[in-house]
């Protein structure tokens, strides 16, 4: 599942939280919101978190 990798990714390397959404052009709250489950991510910025997961092989 997706929200598993994320959390996955951020624990193990160790990247905060901000530099993360930074880097995928996101709001740090769409993500918490989307971790918690208040929030359902388009197809697309699924696509673009799984891309960037994959890349460093999340």
């Amino acid at each position: 599942m997706l929200k598993e990798r994320i959390k996955n990714y951020l624990h193990t390397t160790g990247i905060p939280m901000t530099k993360f959404c930074k880097r995928l052009g996101l709001c740090t709250a769409t993500i918490y919101r989307y971790l918690k489950d208040d929030l359902r991510l388009s197809a697309d910025t699924e696509n673009r978190i799984k891309d960037y997961l994959e890349k460093f092989s999340f």
